[in-house]
């Protein structure tokens, strides 16, 4: 793989965009990747990944969990004291 010629590639094809809305979803897209860097560390393994998933449908298993509209209504009460 070769990054640097990736690069080059897409800051050509950048050069050719004229559309706005495509041009802040980039921009949208590099912030959210700039606020967001994660390391090595602060990924968990897949075996953990795969236990959390175990963890959960067991949850939604023995009917832990709220439906769309239960959690819009609790959304809705946010900030309400």
């Amino acid at each position: 793989m070769d990054v640097q010629a990736d690069i080059k590639w897409i800051q050509n094809e950048l050069n050719d965009v004229k559309d706005p809305l495509l041009i802040e979803a980039f921009k949208n897209l590099l912030t959210y990747r700039r606020t967001t860097k994660t390391t090595d560390e602060d990924r968990i393994s897949i075996e953990q990944y795969n236990q959390e998933l175990d963890v959960s449908i067991s949850q939604i298993d023995k009917g832990e969990f709220y439906t769309s509209e239960e959690m819009k209504e609790r959304i809705s009460q946010w900030g309400k004291g």
